[in-house]
């Protein structure tokens, strides 16, 4: 879990939004001001509906990353693979 409140701090004090792809389910994870569900189509949807009453650390635990997007607040993204997600949150203070 600390490791998710860590990415949650970076993209709050940052102004962008990263969002996790998983390997076994079609929804995403979002990190900004808040830690949110994604629908297959991007959309908002809620946590419940998508992964049940998993916490954020376990969904990423038992799902896998498949790959990970860092959408800045001027429009640009920018991809990971988990191993640089790793690398970032070591980084992080």
């Amino acid at each position: 879990m600390q490791d998710i409140v860590k990415l949650q701090k970076y993209a709050r004090e940052n102004n962008l939004k990263i969002v996790i792809y998983l390997k076994k389910s079609r929804y995403r994870i979002q990190i900004s001001n808040f830690i949110q569900a994604l629908d297959p189509e991007g959309r908002v949807t809620e946590w419940g509906k998508a992964f049940g009453p998993q916490t954020p650390s376990d969904v990423l635990q038992s799902y896998g990353i498949s790959r990970v997007e860092i959408r800045y607040s001027n429009g640009s993204t920018r991809n990971l693979n988990p191993s640089d997600l790793k690398s970032l949150v070591k980084a992080l203070p």
